[in-house]
């Protein structure tokens, strides 16, 4: 509805949207309206709902002289139309950075040319089944093809909202239906003797480094997570750690955000780790006293070379694989057999499956995995489950010797 407001002496401007021009800028006409003599002698009450009313009239008015611009818009005009009247004030903006990729690889180089109008259900059917990797190298994956379908999902539902258009294409366009889980999806974990060998070594690694595997490891923790400790969301009364945040790297900023999936939860912690943690939390205090480093958030893991700003998110993985090419040079040189090379994620599986090993119900897992779902974390770990089933079936043969 057209808004009001006073510009002099019984003087007030009425601003009427009338949609976007072809550069993506939203079209607005001004009209100034003075109140009559029997009117503005009236109570402000009066004099509002007055207002009011000839708002809507000049709304009826002007509603249908909407310049024809907006609907001439191709998709790719629109785009900007959207991003900055919606992207960039109601979403994250690691879920802009996917919606741009999607526009930017699969739907603009289609349909970016076309008005937006002229844009018909047929077209998204068509887009949507001959989707294909950029590189040309298998098919795409469904997390790709959501992305692509959710893009255009808030494209044109805006587009609609905004009267841009009068029908939504996509209403009648499937979304895609999700694959069935792979079964048996084998994770790549150490062992525990490969354990002992990295904790063993780990000794001789700086302190930050120590304690940042410590808790990959015993909290399963993904690596976000432990950049967005702070002091504050460590309990040493009750041995608990909360997971309050996370470190987001995406295509154009770092910053702090939910944990994924809005996994918030409190994580209780080994007694001797949290020795290990009161110990570290002495040795931060002293360098950062030394260093001279004040610190508007109070991370576990900071940054001594930018000072207040934590670890950079891709160093925990480049020490990680340095850190294990490490111990496998040094064994091969002892003509001792290598341990497996895994990922610094694969220590969250390590974690996983070792508690599956000692029995600990998967229900307490899931939930220190920060998995949402149960099923997740039993489709994930089906295999050590399998395991685990037969462990238990062949403890009854020694009820039948």
């Amino acid at each position: 509805m057209a808004t009001y407001r006073k510009r002099g002496k019984n003087k007030y401007q009425f601003t009427i949207s009338q949609g976007f021009d072809q550069n993506g800028r939203q079209k607005r006409k001004y009209l100034t309206y003075t109140l009559p003599p029997e009117i503005a002698k009236k109570s402000a009450l009066q004099i509002s709902k007055h207002l009011d009313a000839k708002a809507y009239e000049f709304d009826e008015k002007y509603k249908n002289q909407i310049v024809h611009h907006s609907q001439s818009m191709t998709l790719n005009q629109f785009v900007d139309v959207w991003l900055n009247n919606f992207a960039k004030t109601n979403l994250k903006q690691s879920t802009i950075d996917s919606r741009i990729n999607a526009l930017k690889n699969h739907i603009s180089p289609h349909l970016g040319h076309l008005k937006i109008k002229e844009i018909t259900t047929l077209a998204l059917v068509d887009l949507m089944n001959n989707l294909k990797r950029v590189d040309g190298k298998g098919e795409l994956s469904y997390a790709s093809r959501i992305d692509i379908y959710k893009t255009l999902a808030s494209l044109f539902k805006y587009a609609s909202k905004w009267n841009v258009i009068e029908q939504n294409p996509l209403t009648n366009v499937d979304k895609p239906i999700k694959p069935p889980k792979k079964i048996n999806k084998k994770v790549n974990v150490l062992t525990e003797d490969e354990l002992e060998i990295v904790f063993n070594e780990l000794e001789q690694e700086d302190f930050h480094w120590k304690v940042f595997i410590i808790l990959a490891f015993t909290c399963a923790l993904r690596r976000g997570e432990l950049l967005g400790l702070e002091w504050k969301h460590i309990d040493f009364n009750n041995k608990t750690i909360s997971i309050e945040q996370s470190i987001v790297k995406s295509n154009s900023s770092i910053h702090i955000g939910a944990p994924k999936s809005n996994s918030y939860r409190v994580i209780a912690i080994p007694s001797s780790v949290c020795e290990t943690l009161k110990e570290y939390k002495k040795y931060c205090d002293y360098e950062k006293e030394q260093l001279d480093i004040i610190h508007k958030n109070d991370w576990l893991f900071y940054s001594t070379r930018n000072p207040g700003k934590h670890f950079y998110p891709d160093s925990p993985t480049q020490f990680w694989r340095k850190f294990i090419d490490r111990i496998n040079l040094k064994r091969k040189l002892n003509n001792e057999k290598l341990i497996n090379k895994i990922t610094l994620h694969d220590l969250r599986h390590t974690s996983a499956t070792m508690l599956i090993s000692k029995n600990i119900h998967y229900k307490i897992i899931a939930e220190r995995l920060g998995h949402s779902r149960f099923q997740t974390t039993m489709d994930l770990y089906a295999h050590k489950l399998d395991s685990s089933d037969k462990i238990a079936a062949d403890s009854f043969d020694d009820f039948f010797k």
